[in-house]
């Protein structure tokens, strides 16, 4: 177990512009950010979190977990050499039905990224806030999502990121029962 919460860094984008830019971060300023955390921190890969919380496995005192949504393409071209060069293990949630748009990851992105570094998760088909969706819907974008990706990879797809951070109890219900050992918001 932890002593305290774990921060959860969220990210969506680096160097982003027009619609993206205000969600973005700059590659530098990136840089310093994870020359911080590898001083100050033990970053953790989100199973390590959860075999912690589960008390499977000791924990860092100083844990930290990096988190990235919607799989933009920049993620690959800058965030992940400086994943590699800090050795800072990070999740990115996969919107499964953007795969391969312009702008966004390619299956050989994600397949292309070591499992030990980076954790794949689902952050839905469409994107679509979750709440105002009916329950046949949610259920679709959690189990569809999974399945889109699970098959891509050739890996199980254990994490969940709510879009927007929009859940409620039923949706958290869903979640688990489409798979997910557990959710961001």
């Amino acid at each position: 177990m932890f002593p305290r919460p774990v921060p959860v860094l969220l990210y969506h984008f680096v160097d982003g512009e027009g619609d993206k830019a205000g969600l973005s971060v700059s590659a530098k300023t990136l840089e310093r950010q994870f020359e911080f955390l590898r001083r100050r921190f033990q970053p953790i890969a989100p199973g390590e979190m959860l075999a912690a919380l589960r008390k499977e496995k000791p924990c860092s005192p100083r844990p930290v977990v990096v988190t990235f949504d919607d799989g933009d393409a920049a993620f690959a071209a800058k965030v992940y050499p400086l994943l590699e060069r800090f050795r800072i293990p990070a999740a990115i949630f996969v919107i499964a039905g953007w795969i391969s748009r312009p702008g966004y990851l390619s299956w050989a992105d994600l397949q292309g990224m070591s499992p030990d570094l980076v954790t794949v998760g689902s952050h839905t088909v469409t994107h679509r806030y979750l709440p105002e969706l009916s329950p046949d819907e949610v259920r679709e974008e959690l189990a569809g999502s999974k399945r889109i990706l699970e098959q891509g990879l050739s890996r199980a797809v254990e994490f969940f990121s709510y879009p927007v951070g929009g859940f409620n109890s039923d949706i958290s219900r869903m979640a688990r029962d489409a798979g997910y050992e557990a959710a961001f918001t």
